[in-house]
């Protein structure tokens, strides 16, 4: 029908942060393993779609907390403890699934449109995650059906 909404999705996923290093709880990931989105990936999609891949290891207990998603435009500060500037969201850990993998999404945030800028993650779950998490951006627009 007309007029009612449809995705577009971006051709394909742009950024992709992959890590063999761990993230702590309550520290944030390693410059290493940011995801990277150029203004030319996303030109046209003025939001993303983002999906973290994590498992928790062995030691504590998950809090039903979540992972705890930044954004860092162009060369601005990198996130950390005292830098938790351009906040774009939470993951929403399954405190009951505390050893599987646990492969989460957050809908609709808003990109930087125009800039580049990178997804960083604050572990706020309660436990270390395992090394091999990743985090993938995917751009899209929602527009009336033609």
């Amino acid at each position: 029908m007309t007029n009612e909404a449809i995705f577009v999705i971006g051709s394909t996923v742009v950024g992709v942060a992959s890590a063999a290093a761990s993230v702590a709880t309550s520290a944030f990931n390693a410059t290493a393993a940011v995801c990277s989105v150029t203004a030319a990936q996303q030109a046209d999609y003025p939001l993303i779609r983002w999906k973290l891949s994590m498992t928790f290891d062995g030691t504590g207990s998950l809090n039903g907390g979540g992972v705890h998603l930044y954004l860092r435009k162009g060369t601005g500060p990198t996130p950390d403890v005292d830098h938790k500037h351009h906040y774009a969201g939470t993951f929403k850990v399954d405190k009951a699934n505390s050893t599987s993998e646990q492969v989460l999404t957050l809908e609709d945030v808003a990109a930087p449109v125009g800039q580049d800028y990178e997804g960083w993650i604050e572990n706020g779950s309660g436990k270390n995650s395992s090394p091999g998490w990743s985090l993938e951006a995917t751009p899209y627009t929602i527009k009336p059906q033609s």
